[in-house]
Order: structure tokens, then C-alpha cells, then sequence
């Protein structure tokens, strides 16, 4: 504590009042002494013998201890933790009482009603409707003002533009205006293309990369086929537990896409030309993902230069850049099962496929069409989470395949006239066994035949001859069984004329 005090001071200052007090005392009593002089000396010779017999320094050390023992004492004997619990209970009582007299409900009507005057007095004195007029008046000026420099520069622009124009400049214009705006667009398109190109796996025969200007170039290329008159490709056609199979799969692959999942794999299997290709086009398309496609029956090139497997690794390390559709068709080439195999070549394919394909992937999702799914290894069927068989087309889906494909390839008048719905009735019985693929072959065969005739127009008899021809050849080199009984056909043929 000897911060707080200059004890040696104190103490200097102590003695020398105490001295000076002697001395007035010795002062008053000259006159009761004669030789006050003498008594003079004497009492200063004491008084100076006693300051230096004096200990300052022992005095400021005792002064300073027991102000230290004080202030120890005095903060031992201070409870402040009582004394803070008292004050703060003292606190709340005066809050408590402040709150309880305070009439808050009143107090808030009080506050209302004077808003109220005040918010009714401002109104009326305040002439909203006289201030809006003469600010529109305002506004209305300075918008003349502004806008008819504007207009008449305007206006004089537009006059020497036109005034310029010439049948001799419209051309040039025409053409600058077109490279203004088709140039980026090119560039881009370009640039893509050959990103694209170059970059392109060997063994891809298809790719769909998708970007930002995906959409811009799809709606390009909708124009450009409205302006052409470009014939559409059909939808596939399917019959309901295939359709509902298919969105199963195409929902699964949506939904996992968008919640960061990992992505299902799909077999097709079926016949060939029953649609597999064009099933996953579809699921492409519904995606919205990249697409590559490739054809395991494309190896045996590869496998005669010893590229085989460094082009498989490409392809699929490319494919598993972002979110891509890997479309394998003609799949038991490269996955055909191992203990079928009888070259080293085939095994070293399926194995670097098993590589790439052993876990589950966020960005790449398999597409595998098959027309021997009993050659396919077990390995690569148990990557598979979905399977579906595409079967031959019923009866239904005969006649709407051929009302699709009659609708793309014959007039409106030749519908009418040659393609009832009683002859493609008849047509879709007689053709029972036909994929989807002959009987868009069949169609086009009969367009074909047109030209040939005498008066090159369409005739039922050139229908009737080219649909025996193809029922003929289908029975001979394919699955087709022609129609059902003789009592039949006579019916359809019958009621189709």
C-alpha cells in the first residue's frame, strides 16, 4: 500500500509541526523566565538533537505496514457478495414497484388518441390531391422538355438512315446486320465442336456433351428444321409395362442426378429393331445429361492394332468427366461372360470395364442393349439395377407404329384414301412377329415404289404387293408369322375395302 502514501513525508511534515508547536510554547514562557535566551538555545539544541536522533525511514516503514494491515482487515471484514445481492435486490424491488404503478394500457390509449389527433390534423391540413395534381403538372413538363430534343434527334437519325438506304445499300446492310449477330454465335458453335472433336474418344461413334448454349442450339436447330421442313424421327412405341419400366428408370436417374445420388444402370434386352437404341435416346433426352454412345461390336478394330484396352479406358474416363449417359449397344462384345471367352484380348476388355464399373459413380450412368442377355457375364449383370426385356410389338402397337410412320412418308390425301383405319388394321394383323425396325422398312419400301409406277401415284394394289413381299421375307429370314387363320385375314381384307 505504500503507493497510495508518502509515508516519509508525512512523517517529516508531523515532526515539524510538532517542533514548531514547542517552539511557541518556549516563546510564551520568555516571560517567566529572565535568561529566555539562554532557554532559547537550549530548547533549539534539543529540538535539533531530536530530529537527528529521529528515525524517518523505520517511522514511514511502521506507518506503511499498519495502513497495509488496515486496508487487508477492512476488505477480509467487507462481504460483497452479500452486498451486491442486497443492492440488486433493492433494484428489483424499485423496478418491480415502477412497473407495477406504471398503467401501461393507459398509457398506450393516451399515446394513441394523440397520434390519431395529430395523424387527422396533418391530413386535413395537408392537400394530398391538389399536390399530386400540380406534381404531375411538374413531372408532365420536365418529360416534355426532356423528350422532345430526344424525339426530334431521334427522328432526324431514323430520316437519315432511311434516306440512306438504297436498294444498292440494302444488301450490305442485310449482311452486316447478319455478322453482327451470327458471328459469336458461329464462333461459339465452332469452338464447341472442336473442343468436342478433338478431345472425341475412338470407340465414340455418338456424343452429346451438354453446356450452357445446349438449349440455345437446340432451339437453333428446331428453327432451322421448321424452316426446312425437316421430317421429325418417330417416338419409339412401346407397350405399357415397357413405357412404365422405362419412366421408372428415367425418374430414378432424374432424381438421383439432383440430389447429388449415385447414378442406376440399366440392361435392354430384346430382339434386335424393337427399339433399345431409341428407348435410351429417350431417357437421354428426358435427363437432360450428356450422351455418349459405342458399339461393342467397333472392338474387334481396335483389338487388331492392341488399342483395345487403352481406347476403353478414354472412353470411360472421358464419360466420367460430369454427368453422362454411357450407351453401350450390341453390349455382349465387351461384356460377353468369362468363361465363354477363348481370346485373351476379350478378357482384357471385360476387365478393364469391371475396373471402371466396380463402384457405384455420382456422375456416370450406364445404358447396356443386348440382343443375347445369356452371354453377359454375371459380374456385369449384377452392376445392372435395372433390367427390361423389349419385346416384340402387339397388335396395338403395330398399327400405331404404322399410323406414325404412314404419317411421315404419304400426304394427307393419300392417307385418306389408301390408309383407313381399316387397312392399318389389317396391315398390323398381318404382320405379327415384325419389329418396329421392319415394319418402318415396309412403309418406306411402299414410298419407295411410287416412282416406279406408270402415273407415279399410290395404289392399293402396290400397298397389297409390298406387304406380302415383306410378310414373305420376314417369315423367311426373321420372326414374322403372318397372320393368325385364313378366316381372319378374309375378314380384315374384307371390311378394309
Amino acid at each position: 500500500m505504500s503507493y497510495f502514501f508518502n509515508t516519509e513525508d508525512m512523517a517529516r511534515k508531523f515532526v515539524t509541526g510538532a517542533f514548531d508547536e514547542l517552539e511557541q510554547r518556549i516563546a510564551g514562557y520568555q516571560s517567566l523566565f529572565s535568561d529566555t535566551e539562554s532557554i532559547t538555545e537550549k530548547a533549539s539544541g534539543i529540538a535539533q538533537e531530536f530530529v537527528k536522533k529521529l528515525d524517518f525511514k523505520g517511522l514511514s516503514k511502521e506507518f506503511s505496514s499498519k495502513v497495509g494491515t488496515f486496508t487487508e482487515t477492512f476488505f477480509e471484514n467487507l462481504n460483497t457478495e452479500k452486498t451486491s445481492s442486497l443492492a440488486a435486490g433493492n433494484i428489483n424491488k424499485a423496478i418491480e414497484n415502477f412497473l407495477n404503478k406504471l398503467d401501461t394500457g393507459k398509457f398506450a390509449a393516451e399515446a394513441a388518441k394523440n397520434i390519431n389527433r395529430a395523424s387527422s390534423s396533418f391530413a386535413e391540413n395537408l392537400e394530398i390531391e391538389n399536390a399530386a395534381h400540380k406534381l404531375g403538372e411538374k413531372y408532365a413538363e420536365s418529360f416534355d422538355a426532356f423528350s422532345e430534343p430526344v424525339t426530334n434527334s431521334l427522328g432526324r437519325a431514323v430520316g437519315n438512315l432511311t434516306s440512306s438506304i438504297t436498294w444498292n445499300t440494302l444488301p450490305y446492310i442485310a449482311l452486316a446486320s447478319a455478322v453482327t449477330i451470327g458471328t459469336p454465335l458461329l464462333v461459339s458453335y465452332i469452338y464447341y465442336s472442336y473442343k468436342h472433336a478433338i478431345g472425341r474418344p475412338k470407340l465414340a461413334t455418338e456424343i452429346k456433351n451438354v453446356t450452357i448454349l445446349t438449349p440455345l442450339y437446340d432451339r437453333l436447330g428446331s428453327i432451322k428444321d421448321r424452316i426446312f421442313k425437316a421430317q421429325k424421327p418417330v417416338d419409339a412405341i412401346f407397350n405399357q409395362e415397357i413405357s412404365s419400366r422405362m419412366d421408372d428408370f428415367a425418374s430414378a436417374l432424374i432424381n438421383a442426378s439432383k440430389n447429388k445420388g449415385f447414378l442406376p444402370n440399366l440392361i435392354l434386352h430384346g430382339p434386335g429393331g424393337t427399339g433399345k437404341t431409341m428407348i435410351a435416346k429417350q431417357i437421354v433426352k428426358k435427363s437432360g445429361m450428356s450422351y455418349v454412345a459405342m458399339s461393342g461390336g467397333d472392338l474387334a478394330q481396335y483389338i487388331k492394332r492392341g488399342e483395345h484396352v487403352s481406347e476403353l479406358n478414354k472412353l470411360m474416363e472421358s464419360a466420367k468427366k460430369q454427368k453422362t449417359i454411357l450407351f453401350i449397344d450390341e453390349a455382349e462384345s465387351l461384356t460377353e461372360d468369362r468363361d465363354l471367352m477363348n481370346t485373351p484380348e476379350r478378357l482384357e476388355l471385360i476387365n478393364a470395364f469391371l475396373n471402371h464399373t466396380g463402384e457405384e459413380s455420382k456422375n456416370l450412368s450406364i445404358i447396356l442393349a443386348t440382343n443375347r442377355i445369356a452371354r453377359i457375364d454375371e459380374a456385369v449383370m449384377s452392376r445392372m439395377d435395372y433390367k427390361i426385356e423389349v419385346t416384340l410389338p402387339g397388335y396395338p402397337e403395330r398399327a400405331e407404329i404404322l399410323s406414325a410412320y404412314i404419317a411421315k412418308r404419304f400426304s394427307k390425301e393419300e392417307i385418306e384414301t389408301h390408309f383407313t383405319e381399316k387397312t392399318i388394321n389389317r396391315i398390323a394383323y398381318d404382320t405379327e412377329g415384325f419389329t418396329g425396325r421392319a415394319l418402318s422398312k415396309m412403309i418406306k419400301a411402299i414410298s419407295n415404289k411410287i416412282a416406279s409406277t406408270e402415273k407415279n401415284e399410290l395404289t392399293t394394289a402396290l400397298i397389297d404387293e409390298t406387304v406380302r413381299e415383306f410378310i414373305a421375307q420376314e417369315k423367311r429370314y426373321g420372326k414374322a408369322k403372318g397372320h393368325k387363320s385364313l378366316i381372319a385375314h378374309i375378314f380384315f381384307s374384307f371390311f378394309s375395302r
